[in-house]
């Protein structure tokens, strides 16, 4: 494959997108620990999880439109989701705005994709993203500005509300996490 010096220069932007999300993380634990019931912290907080999932809306795509497709970028796109995700469910896990286990659940999930993904590739197949994935990352990260955004809403509706949507939005991340964990164990023990 003839790779031209401008088309190493797309896949490099790209990744650069898809860097930025642990650029974006690292903030966003830091001013959820630090600063945590201050507004201006919750408003930063929520945006930067806001670009967090923008980013990841649209690195693959960029990909795709502009040949940039590679694949390292294979590679890297899941791990940064996972790091970017982590950090910001840890923190909202520390502060007590999701359940203890959900940044758990989530880990156990990525370690047995991850070990799905390298049986498969050593048996000579591919998984590339299945629709439970994609699933799992639109609920995470709707439920993570939810979560994060939360105490916006004002004391007295947050407050009313916030151990039901703690619970509620917990255990959505968690069940779509074990359903994509089962999906994609399924589809390497299939194809191995």
């Amino acid at each position: 494959m003839v790779t031209t010096q401008a088309t190493r220069q797309r896949v490099f932007l790209v990744n650069l997108v898809t860097a930025s999300r642990l650029v974006f993380a690292v903030p966003v634990a830091v001013l959820t620990l630090w600063s945590r019931d201050q507004t201006w912290a919750i408003i930063a907080s929520t945006a930067l999880v806001l670009a967090i999932e923008i980013s990841d809306f649209a690195d693959g795509r960029l990909a795709r439109k502009h040949g940039a497709v590679s694949a390292w970028g294979k590679m890297f796109d899941p791990y940064v989701d996972s790091l970017s995700r982590l950090t910001v469910y840890w923190s909202l896990a520390v502060i007590g705005r999701c359940l203890a286990f959900v940044p758990l659940v989530m880990a156990m999930r990525d370690v047995t994709t991850g070990y799905a993904r390298i049986l498969l590739m050593r048996s000579g197949r591919d998984i590339g993203a299945r629709f439970t994935g994609k699933l799992k990352a639109v609920v995470q990260g709707v439920c993570a500005l939810a979560l994060m955004a939360g105490p916006l809403a004002g004391q007295s509706l947050w407050g009313q509300w916030a151990v039901h949507l703690k619970w509620g939005l917990s255990l959505a991340v968690i069940a779509v996490c074990l359903a994509s964990t089962i999906d994609y164990g399924r589809a390497a023990l299939r194809r191995s």
